[in-house]
């Protein structure tokens, strides 16, 4: 008896079919911006096994430390008449030995000079022998202008290293300069490991009123100070910022700093070149052989 061949199967006919009846959709891809992130920066860790510090825990230590009208959510008045306070950082981490909820808490202050602040407490919980405890504060940082503090955030800088990262402004007549300042977990404390420019721009106004002059051509100053944080296996990240823009209405050349990081004082060493943006451009003027 002759053997019969064993039918061929489509596949992909069907495939065909089976979508036809049933529908099909590709998977859909992740959407923009969700990409992984670095790894080490805030890429999510393995962390402790040690329980963390619940909502409850940690509004029970903040109120111990600020009063009953304290909140992990919205505002309450305080301490000073018309300030308003909130908690503006609230992250948890693991450590080599146990899990931290790190909060910070901004206050806004109702004045009116520019060079005065706004006022900003920072915080790490933990679990001591079970029971909630205080591990690290810092209390009455004064950042910004005009009694806003600023913004905080909380950033890995290290293999096990923590911070809070508070972008804050200063207004004076020399221009606009926004910085960042990092504070490191550091003990029971948290410790101001470095203070660099992110933006600073001026329109010469201080220039021309130093120069007696009410020709502000050529004064502008606008510069950018890019910081990134090259995330690898490392105690202490490497930490570049680069400047790129304009000063004196002239095009400056992209440079690239390196902040080293200091394990003995647990701080950055920032270069000279980052510690103050210039806003004078007298220095810039054409000498007197130039302008012939």
């Amino acid at each position: 008896m002759p053997r019969i061949p064993a039918p061929r199967i489509d596949l992909a006919g069907a495939l065909l079919v089976l979508c036809a009846v049933t529908g099909c959709a590709p998977s859909p891809a992740p959407p923009a911006g969700d990409a992984a992130p670095a790894p080490g920066v805030d890429a999510p860790t393995a962390g402790p096994t040690a329980p963390g510090i619940d909502d409850a825990q940690a509004l029970s230590l903040l109120r111990a430390r600020l009063g009953t009208a304290a909140r992990l959510q919205g505002a309450w008045t305080g301490p000073a008449p018309g300030a308003s306070t909130s908690v503006c950082a609230d992250d948890s981490i693991g450590t080599a030995d146990q899990a931290l909820r790190m909060l910070a808490v901004c206050t806004t202050l109702r004045v009116d000079d520019v060079t005065a602040g706004g006022q900003i407490d920072l915080f790490a919980f933990g679990l001591r022998d079970g029971r909630p405890v205080v591990v690290a504060e810092s209390r009455g940082l004064r950042h910004g202008t005009k009694g806003d503090p600023g913004q905080v955030k909380r950033v890995r800088i290290g293999r096990a290293r923590y911070a809070f990262d508070v972008s804050h402004a200063r207004f004076d007549d020399e221009g606009e300069l926004r910085q960042r300042t990092w504070y490191i977990l550091d003990g029971d404390r948290f410790l101001a490991t470095m203070t660099v420019p992110a933006h600073y721009a001026s329109d010469g106004r201080a220039w021309c009123r130093y120069a007696e002059t009410t020709t502000c051509e050529g004064a502008n100053t606008d510069l950018a100070y890019d910081l990134r944080i090259d995330a690898r296996d490392a105690d202490a990240y490497p930490v570049t910022v680069t400047v790129r823009g304009t000063r004196c209405d002239r095009a400056v050349a992209e440079t690239t700093h390196a902040l080293a990081f200091d394990p003995a004082t647990s701080t950055h060493v920032v270069p000279q070149a980052l510690r103050m943006p210039a806003g004078d451009c007298r220095s810039d003027a054409p000498s007197s052989s130039e302008q012939d």
